[in-house]
């Protein structure tokens, strides 16, 4: 999802009200064996593989002669959900047990392997500004906010017979990042609050489901969640730029918040 704002001008007099570039990426990418199966096969894989992107951009104003901008706010966010599971989903509300049996040909236990590997970031920016001459910015506050999940699991009221069972769930990228930048400002400028605000709290999830019954015949079972990007999971950064000429910011503000 983009929401970009680009290249808009004032002058003389002109009010903008407010700049709020939008992008919300939500929606959810399932892969899931489900009651009744009863299947045939040495080794069952299950995979989901998500990739959400929000992007929010306010860039190229030039603003100039007493113009007045009250709020520079782009925002995105990402709530995508990436599941793969046997048996129920974990929202169900059944009473009974979702049966699920997987066998060979030669009805030994089958192997599964559920895998789920989610990609997402959402990225808010503001910048690229200029001004002159009496140009007034009331808030400049780019917002990012990563939530949604991960998961890999045995539902809740399933019933699985099988052999060795692996649970994988994994985070390849989870990042939220908001940028504020200055610019280049000078004469007679008041921006008041300049503040960039990036948070993240997606969760990575491998489980068996409650009120579940697991026969694996005395084979494994083994869950892996894992979140390890190499990078910061919410990165929050201001970039004053360049001003001259009563250039004045009452408020700097920046905020990375995980959890």
């Amino acid at each position: 999802a983009d929401a970009d704002t680009d290249g808009g001008g004032g002058s003389f007099g002109v009010t903008l009200t407010s700049f709020k570039p939008t992008a919300t990426a939500g929606g959810s990418t399932r892969a899931y064996a489900g009651d009744g199966l009863n299947l045939k096969t040495t080794t069952l894989t299950i995979k989901a593989d998500g990739d959400a992107n929000a992007d929010a951009e306010l860039f190229g104003l030039g603003l100039a002669g007493a113009v007045a901008v009250s709020n520079l706010i782009p925002v995105a966010k990402v709530s995508n959900v990436v599941e793969a599971y046997v048996g129920e989903n974990r929202d169900t509300v059944r009473v009974t047990l979702a049966d699920v049996e997987v066998r060979d040909t030669a009805g030994n236990r089958g192997t599964i392997v559920v895998d789920a590997v989610g990609s997402s970031l959402a990225t808010a920016t503001a910048g690229g500004g200029s001004g002159a001459l009496g140009v007034a910015i009331t808030a400049m506050k780019p917002k990012s906010e990563l939530v949604g999940a991960t998961r890999a699991y045995i539902g809740p009221k399933t019933d699985l017979f099988a052999g060795a069972v692996t649970l994988d769930a994994h985070e390849l990228t989870a990042r939220s990042v908001a940028e504020a930048d200055g610019g280049s400002v000078g004469g007679l400028v008041g921006a008041s609050i300049i503040s960039a605000e990036a948070a993240a709290s997606r969760l990575t999830e491998a489980f068996v489901g409650h009120h579940s019954v697991v026969d694996l015949g005395g084979f494994s079972l083994t869950a892996h969640a894992i979140t390890d990007t190499g990078a910061a999971m919410a990165e929050a950064s201001i970039s004053t730029g360049t001003g001259g000429g009563l250039v004045g910011v009452s408020d700097l503000d920046v905020v990375s918040r995980v959890g």
